[in-house]
């Protein structure tokens, strides 16, 4: 897929998986790691600002660690909602927040199927 940045120069799109806009506030207490480290109150509200088969894109005023995982209830809509796991693993500091890609763990076919959808 072709994609052309704000100087209308064409570049390569590299993500697997398209992200389409997507808005939600999810409250994080706490992070995990898979060696069972766990960082307990955490606290903190994440913004999502875009969603693919694969992943979720969000941002936050707290500086939270790359490789951590954190469980969220995802809704699509009114009628289709589940939990699953994110795992962190790029994040870009802005002005006066941070930006996040997360991939989702282990998430079913037919519900990355949903999100496509």
């Amino acid at each position: 897929m072709l994609k052309y940045n704000s100087g209308g120069v064409c570049m390569q799109e590299r993500r697997k998986a398209p992200r389409v806009p997507y808005n939600a506030k999810f409250n994080v207490d706490s992070l995990f790691r898979e060696n069972h480290d766990i960082l307990n109150d955490i606290e903190t509200e994440i913004e999502a600002f875009d969603i693919s088969r694969r992943g979720l894109g969000f941002k936050s005023f707290v500086d939270l660690p790359l490789d951590f995982y954190f469980d969220v209830n995802l809704y699509l809509s009114e009628s289709i909602h589940f939990f699953t796991v994110l795992k962190i693993i790029r994040k870009r500091q802005a002005e006066n927040y941070f930006e996040y890609g997360c991939e989702f763990v282990g998430l079913a076919e037919n519900l990355a199927m949903k999100i496509k959808e």
